[in-house]
């Protein structure tokens, strides 16, 4: 609950960062002047802003949209934030990160755990056209989203007796990505 004016206060509710969409309700004993700034964050390319069932045309400065209206009790501010999986490359020019990708959803990076992958995660490739499919997780992640994408594994099963090369082969693996932020929570 915020307050943005001394009459007026704003109801806040949604599973963001999970879902979506996220719905500001204003609450007003009597209407009130006053500019709405809301944080488009740049990962989002296309935002969607409804108010009482109309659209809202976009003034967008500096990373805010800017609404000004005389607010009253019942307005209804539908704000949906479209999270497509994207993968983020670094500087190629930062050896540390050549070659490398982070999977990111909406605001939260992804990773890969042993728990779910096995163990060697670094003998995991993830193809660049490899499609992504997200989920709604259980126990630990329950109401939370989940990704997965067809990977490869580089079986590291007598490296000694394994040929100096090999050639591509169909996909042997659902790789999964979690959140960052849940990282070794689990037990193997």
């Amino acid at each position: 609950m915020a307050r943005c004016a001394p009459a007026a206060r704003l109801r806040v509710s949604g599973n963001y960062p999970w879902q979506e969409q996220v719905t500001i309700a204003v609450e007003s004993p009597q209407p009130v002047r006053h500019t709405l700034a809301l944080r488009l964050p740049d990962w989002c390319i296309q935002p969607q802003i409804i108010l009482n069932g109309e659209e809202v045309e976009q003034d967008i400065r500096k990373g805010y949209l800017h609404i000004t209206r005389e607010w009253q009790e019942g307005d209804t501010l539908n704000l949906t934030l479209p999270m497509p999986v994207r993968r983020v490359y670094g500087n190629p020019l930062v050896r540390h990160v050549a070659g490398k990708v982070a999977i990111q959803r909406g605001p939260l990076v992804y990773c890969l755990e042993q728990v779910d992958n096995g163990e060697s995660l670094h003998n995991l490739w993830l193809p660049a056209d490899a499609p992504f499919t997200t989920f709604e997780g259980n126990g630990l992640f329950r109401h939370k989203i989940l990704i997965q994408a067809p990977g490869y594994r580089y079986e590291q099963s007598n490296p000694e007796q394994q040929p100096l090369w090999h050639y591509d082969s169909a996909p042997a693996k659902l790789a999964l990505f979690s959140p960052v932020a849940f990282i070794a929570s689990r037990k193997f």
